[in-house]
């Protein structure tokens, strides 16, 4: 895994960007995703992968919901026009990754 590597050469801020997109990109297991935390790293969803229904929505929160909400942050946009980030729409979306007991990925 490239996140072992830059640990081992002294990067101290880890962030993996768009770890669930489609397997012609970056789609990682869950067991991969609690590895890259457990290297410190911090992962990163775009907003529209929990917008939106289908398939990516459910991955994604899957994944918060089994590594731990803390280890997550959001990206404003998926990139795209079609899918506008709104105040109201991510709070709408926000209890999803309310979960305070989370446990962390070391602990299971």
């Amino acid at each position: 895994m490239i996140l072992r590597s830059a640990k081992s050469a002294g990067v101290k801020r880890l962030i993996v960007t768009h770890p669930l997109l489609d397997p012609q990109f970056t789609s990682m297991s869950l067991e991969q995703l609690r590895a890259a935390t457990e290297l410190g790293a911090f992962i990163e969803l775009t907003g529209g992968a929990v917008i939106r229904d289908g398939e990516p929505k459910k991955r994604a929160l899957e994944a918060v919901r089994t590594i731990g909400a803390r280890y997550f942050s959001s990206a404003a946009t998926q990139g795209s026009d079609d899918v506008r980030i709104t105040p109201t729409r991510w709070r709408s979306q926000r209890k999803h990754f309310a979960h305070p007991a989370s446990p962390s990925p070391t602990s299971q």
